[in-house]
């Protein structure tokens, strides 16, 4: 070892504070926002366009019409991508002919409600058949004739196409304006065709990949990797849609149809027989269309014409292939492989196939009656009699099953029958459609909803057939437009069907089973997706593995509904089977509530369920052992937390005597307070507010109703958003006033539910005069039943009934928790603006999200740094962070709350309507 090869010694590390700009910098998506921006800008132009019926244009308006649209978005992109003012002609043009079928089947679902409002009057079957029959009439060449039945047999079929398996299930993804444009651009710039040069196909490579990749960061932005998948999707839906256009095009030229783009698409350009005309040994013939029949397809040379002028060059055509060898020869050694190619293995789920396929008969008896001709409560039997024999089966593909306890067993198939339910509709959807042939109007459909829900109603119970229809038909009309359809038009064939069967039943994530079960569930879809993905690699087609695994979120969404579903049912006394009462209590097992119950200092009490009113919740002992029963274990309750240090902590005393031999230090005596110049302008403002407020909430419920008070929070969350103007002007000043109202309304559930903790104390004062529960009930009373119109007033048992446990749930689950955790002014400031800026919601613009995360950030930010300063514990932040979970919980139950109060008539602000629509839309 030698002293000049020992390394020197490394320096302290910097410090770690780094200058980052306040609102952080999201990943690039300059080229799809850029055009979004132009895109808003032509709108009037392209209302122009668009917005007539079929029956009051041909199909040659149609054409022109999208033909100046695709030139319209060709004028914006170029200005995004200036390197495509330098292609040719005849790329330029090929490019947008391939474009053109794409566009006007993207554009549909594009511009779906401004269309349906155009189609308002056509309400009827005969209505719609009229006007597809005049749309072609009137498209036809003179002197040609076509019967009106003749043209919906052969046209109807294509415009159903369109219609279901592509504007509908688009236009449900709910996409935005930067994924449709980002589609549009992935559709244009697709170099997979033969109609352009080499150059232009690497071109257009190179610029879906930046397209991709933009929009990648963009669902990154959003938190949201799986929209991702979804949006790529589509276009597999736009290929289908491109080749079904190609379809309709040959009929049209074949019924003498006058089109703008027969002539112009070259979709007879073929490559093959390009080929095979160079190696030919015919001799050259000129053109003999003019001695052909009119319908029949164009002659050999002047198809050859068409691929010259397509860009095929006889230079690049491929040498003419040798003969195959003789295959016995007997000079060839025998090769050791396997002449046949081995498929990659799916046994178990081809062997649930084939037995699935014996039990047919016996789930046709379950099935294949009307609405009209059963009760909800012989359809629940009937759905639960297929999923036990849909267990049956599995069990003998994995005899594992056969291990579970009852318990995990039961409520393996109570979580899969509402899955299972939305499933079978699309897998049956054919079968069923036959069952409703007689079906034909609004009215009978109408007329057949309410004799199934009048039929399933406990005895003594009646409901107005206006009433059954507007809160149930519209739960129908999703599981049909939303669920079943959309998976129907997907094909899937019964390999694929019983693949999502089985990853829907084997669900580990549900509450209700053993962590040993959960295991055995995971392990089980793990190898489920193995074999669906070799099923689809032998198919070679990777894209159809996505689309299936993308049907999984579709019936997570319709299990959601569902349960809405399931509510409704209840609290309207309609008949269902004792299991799916279970699985709409089965939710409300709470790891919290668990955590809760060990800690309190309330001694056990006996089960109270049953003085309780019949729809209200479980008492806490039920919960408790409820809560044992899925496992849950005393011994891994945390211990609880200490109380937080005080806020105002006191320095030691300045007489203390310190050693005097002690160096001064060169750092400041008094270490600089963080930022948090915001939070601290919002609590002083705050503070200057609070006479104006004491004025709004000086009235307790009993001397008001709702829509009054709804009216005050209004106002109340106006005074916050002049505090944001005064706080944020360069952010707010040119924000749209669509937007403005959007985040108010979003702003308005979660406020009313945390400025109900903040004003605790003067709520306490000013409802103290009542003491007893009666008085309590009886202010209840009063603020609900002045609410409703007069002929639609409740009960007072009704009204306790109804709303008594939605204000109990407010109080013990949000307020009084919220209030406990000791916050402060400061505190509480920052979290209203951090539930203001909140840019997770779908009503608001791409912009005005982009601005709430970064102002988000900043808060967050600078309440960290607030906490630093007081000393607080590192875990008072968190424990004020995790104070959105609970006003998150809030929101969801206003959001019931509006609910309730639709259905029994009152009396709401016109906000709270819209924030309803908004939620089911």
């Amino acid at each position: 070892m030698v002293p000049e090869k020992v390394q020197h010694k490394r320096e302290k590390h910097p410090v770690k504070r780094v200058t980052v700009a306040a609102p952080l910098t999201c990943r690039d998506l300059s080229n799809i926002t850029n055009l979004v921006s132009k895109w808003s800008k032509v709108q009037d132009k392209r209302g122009l366009l668009y917005g007539k019926r079929l029956d009051e244009i041909t199909y040659y308006d149609a054409c022109q019409a999208t033909k100046i649209d695709c030139e319209i978005i060709w004028s914006l992109i170029e200005t995004v991508i200036p390197g495509l003012g330098l292609l040719s002609s005849w790329d330029k043009d090929a490019l947008l002919r391939n474009f053109h079928p794409k566009w006007s089947l993207l554009v549909s679902a594009i511009d779906f409600e401004k269309n349906r409002s155009a189609y308002e009057e056509i309400t009827t079957l005969e209505a719609y058949n009229s006007m597809i029959v005049k749309f072609y009439t009137s498209s036809l060449y003179e002197d040609t004739v076509i019967e009106p039945e003749e043209i919906l047999r052969v046209f109807a079929p294509f415009l159903e196409f369109y219609g279901l398996v592509l504007a509908i299930p688009i236009c449900a993804k709910q996409f935005d304006s930067v994924e449709y444009m980002a589609l549009a651009m992935l559709c244009l710039f697709d170099g997979a065709h033969t109609n352009i040069s080499p150059e232009v196909s690497d071109l257009c490579h190179n610029i879906r990949k930046v397209i991709l990749r933009e929009l990648r960061a963009y669902h990154s932005n959003q938190k949201d990797e799986m929209r991702f998948i979804e949006t790529v999707d589509t276009l597999l839906l736009m290929e289908r849609g491109e080749s079904k256009f190609r379809e309709e095009l040959l009929l049209l030229e074949m019924y003498n149809l006058s089109n703008a783009i027969t002539h112009a698409f070259p979709s007879r350009a073929c490559a093959a027989f390009f080929r095979r005309y160079f190696h030919s040994k015919k001799a050259i013939v000129s053109c003999v269309c003019d001695l052909r029949k009119q319908k029949s397809h164009p002659c050999r040379e002047c198809r050859i014409q068409k691929c010259l002028k397509a860009g095929m060059t006889t230079d690049k055509i491929q040498a003419k292939r040798e003969p195959h060898p003789s295959r016995e020869s007997s000079s060839s050694e025998k090769s050791p492989l396997p002449t046949q190619i081995i498929s990659r293995d799916n046994p178990n789920i081809s062997h649930v196939v084939s037995k699935w396929v014996n039990v047919q008969d016996k789930r046709s008896q379950l099935y294949g009656k009307r609405l009209d001709e059963m009760t909800y409560y012989q359809m629940c039997l009937a759905t639960k009699t297929d999923c036990q024999i849909m267990w049956k089966e599995l069990e003998s593909a994995i005899p594992e099953l056969q291990n579970l306890s009852r318990w995990d067993q039961e409520a393996l198939l109570r979580n899969f029958q509402p899955k299972w339910s939305l499933l079978a509709a699309a897998i049956d959807f054919y079968k069923n459609h036959k069952a409703y042939e007689n079906i034909r109007t609004p009215e009978d459909y109408s007329e057949v909803v309410v004799r199934f829900y009048t039929a399933s109603l406990y005895g003594g119970t009646v409901l107005e057939p206006e009433e059954i229809l507007r809160v149930f038909l519209p739960f129908l009309q999703f599981y049909g437009t939303m669920l079943a359809m959309p998976i129907c038009a997907k094909k899937f064939d019964s390999v694929e069907y019983m693949a999502l069967a089985m990853m829907i039943l084997f669900d580990g994530a549900h509450t209700n089973i053993t962590p040993e079960c959960s295991t055995l569930c995971h392990n089980i879809r793990n190898v489920i997706l193995r074999e669906l993905r070799a099923y689809h690699s032998n198919q070679k087609n990777e894209m159809r593995f996505i689309e299936t695994v993308d049907t999984v979120q579709l019936l997570e969404k319709g299990e959601s509904k569902f349960q809405e579903e399931l509510l409704l049912l209840e609290m309207y006394n309609v008949h269902i089977h004792d299991d799916y009462r279970l699985i709409s209590r089965e939710y409300r097992a709470c790891a919290a509530f668990f955590r809760r119950y060990f800690h309190s200092k309330k001694s056990p009490a006996a089960c109270t369920c049953e003085i309780r009113f019949r729809n209200s919740h479980p008492c806490r002992e039920c919960r408790i052992q409820k809560c044992l029963a899925l496992g849950m274990n005393p011994e891994k309750v945390q211990q609880k937390r200490e109380k937080h240090v005080a806020k105002n902590p006191q320095l030691p005393s300045s007489s203390s005597s310190s050693p005097p031999s002690l160096p001064i230090s060169p750092i400041p005596t008094q270490i600089l307070p963080r930022d948090c110049s915001k939070i601290a302008l919002t609590t002083s403002n705050w503070q200057k507010m609070q006479p104006k407020r004491s004025l709004l909430f000086e009235k307790t419920l009993d001397q008001t109703n709702y829509y009054e008070l709804s009216c005050i929070m209004r106002e109340d969350c106006l005074m916050v958003w002049k505090i944001v103007e005064d706080l944020f002007p360069q952010a707010i000043w040119n924000l749209r006033v669509l937007d403005k109202e959007a985040l108010l309304r979003n702003f308005l559930p979660k406020w009313s539910v945390l400025t109900a903790a903040i004003d605790m104390e003067m709520n306490i004062k000013r409802y103290s005069k009542w003491q007893s529960i009666e008085d309590c009930q009886r202010m209840i009373v009063d603020f609900y039943m002045g609410s409703m119109p007069e002929r639609y007033r409740m009960t007072p048992l009704e009204i306790l009934k109804a709303f008594g446990p939605i204000l109990a749930y407010y109080g013990e689950q949000v307020i009084f928790p919220i209030h406990k955790k000791g916050l402060d002014k400061a505190e509480y400031m920052a979290l209203a603006l951090i539930i203001l800026f909140d840019g997770a919601y779908t009503n608001i613009s791409v912009e005005c999200s982009e601005m709430c995360r970064n102002l988000r950030n900043l808060i967050f930010r600078e309440l960290k740094g607030y906490q630093m300063d007081k000393n607080y514990e590192e875990i008072q932040f968190i424990d004020t962070i995790d104070t959105l979970n609970m006003v998150e919980k809030g929101e969801r139950k206003f959001h019931e709350e509006l609910l309730v109060c639709d259905m029994h008539h009152v009396h709401l602000h016109d906000d709270y309507r819209l924030l309803m629509k908004e939620l089911n839309g």
